[in-house]
């Protein structure tokens, strides 16, 4: 009898694939795949290689900082109609206290003029967010890893009353930006 290790190709977690089906989802990142028979057998359009950066074992998961690109890319590629409103500006990043050098993945200044006094970022090191004008409020990965699941309250996304992005606007975006932040929440709690 041949095991067979299957992958989310998303974002590399193991994936729970009852004998017969031909549809899985990811319990991690949510990814929804259609199962053929080449992947029944072992066969796989992904390289484990490719995907961990080589070596015999394959990680379980990709690091934080690659799942977060990744999503938020992905986040920003299905929101192309509101592109606009994820622009890093000096302003924004002033406002929220970025380091010089550090990646952003996503951000948002939710001020009328863009004054970068109010908004959220997601990079490799953690979750800014800057609520309403008061201070910046940062979370690092790993501090991000032991607060309760996110929800969404007004224009915030809280994990219980601490706020960790603020965006007013669409509801329909508001709800994909928590669906995201729990995907984050879930693979950097799953990683510990």
């Amino acid at each position: 009898m041949k095991l067979i290790d299957m992958r989310c190709p998303a974002c590399c977690a193991h994936l729970n694939v009852r004998g017969g089906s031909r549809m899985v989802r990811c319990e991690y990142c949510d990814s929804r795949f259609a199962i053929d028979d080449a992947e029944i057998l072992g066969i796989s359009d992904i390289d484990d290689d490719e995907e961990d950066g080589g070596g015999d074992e394959p990680s379980p998961f990709l690091p934080i900082e690659e799942f977060a690109a990744k999503k938020c890319q992905q986040f920003l590629e299905d929101h192309a109609d509101a592109r606009k409103e994820f622009k890093s500006t000096p302003k924004i990043l002033r406002g929220l206290d970025i380091p010089d050098g550090e990646t952003v993945y996503l951000i948002h200044d939710d001020t009328l003029m863009k004054s970068g006094k109010d908004g959220f970022a997601i990079t490799e090191r953690g979750l800014y967010c800057r609520p309403m004008s008061d201070a910046t409020v940062f979370y690092s990965w790993d501090k991000f890893s032991g607060l309760p699941q996110p929800s969404l309250e007004d224009s915030y996304v809280v994990c219980r009353g601490r706020r960790i992005a603020y965006l007013t606007g669409r509801d329909s975006l508001k709800e994909d930006l928590l669906e995201l932040y729990n995907r984050l929440h879930r693979h950097v709690r799953d990683a510990r």
